[in-house]
């Protein structure tokens, strides 16, 4: 079970990295037209929050401890959450940079 737990995370990391990578550029102009985290990024949020709960639900339904699957999808939800503030910082630099001309 950790190993599997572990190897979601792993992927779940190469998940939101690769978001980042492929919308860079839509997202930076996002940010130039004022929008905030949460505006830019609400589509992908919600389609994170739906797998969640769909492996939420599987997880119940393989008999799988409720407290257990509950704790697995609130650690991937602060995790992607993390994961999505931190990204944003290294934008907001790299947005800076790119304005100053560096």
């Amino acid at each position: 079970a950790v190993l599997g737990i572990a190897t979601s995370i792993l992927l779940f990391n190469t998940m939101n990295r690769l978001y980042f990578e492929e919308f860079r550029r839509a997202i930076f102009i996002k940010r130039i037209a004022g929008l905030r985290f949460l505006e830019i990024h609400r589509t992908y949020l919600f389609a994170q929050l739906g797998v969640f709960l769909l492996g939420f639900v599987a997880s119940i339904f393989l008999m799988v401890e409720i407290v257990v699957a509950f704790l697995v999808s609130l650690l991937f939800t602060g995790l992607s959450l993390l994961q999505l503030h931190v990204q944003m910082q290294k934008e907001n630099k790299m947005s800076m940079l790119v304005l100053k001309g560096g």
